[in-house]
């Protein structure tokens, strides 16, 4: 065997390679993975044919909010007449990716969330921000 067949073989697995990674290694809402389903550019596909649990943000349970500054922050709010929405955040989560994310039972309270992306979150009994 020459140089260039095994040189051309090294090419073909590293292309081979690196395309199942792109299908498999990804995350919802990526480009190229829409370019290779056929779905819009900004399009977020929350199924997958693969498992849905590696690729995904697992927030379960968890707690946010410092419950000290949360209880500072309502207790100043109140003493300023606002409403709950103009009052401080605990937590800023703006203009983050959370797509396809599972937040069940979180605790978010009085968190930012301006411009976050969460298309096809779970966010069954979590505890969100106040709206506007």
């Amino acid at each position: 065997m020459g140089l260039a067949s095994t040189a051309g073989r090294a090419i073909g697995v590293v292309r081979a390679v690196r395309s199942l990674s792109l299908l498999l290694a990804t995350f919802p809402g990526e480009p190229h993975v829409n370019l290779l389903t056929g779905q819009s550019l900004l399009s977020v596909q929350c199924e997958r044919w693969v498992s849905n649990q590696f690729d995904r943000l697992d927030l379960t349970s968890v707690d946010v909010v410092d419950d000290e500054k949360f209880d500072k922050i309502e207790s100043a709010t109140t003493k300023r007449g606002q409403a709950p929405i103009e009052g401080e955040r605990t937590q800023n989560f703006s203009g983050r990716d959370l797509n396809c994310g599972t937040f069940v039972l979180a605790d978010f309270r009085r968190a930012d969330f301006s411009k976050a992306r969460m298309i096809g979150g779970i966010l069954y009994w979590a505890k969100a921000p106040p709206s506007a």
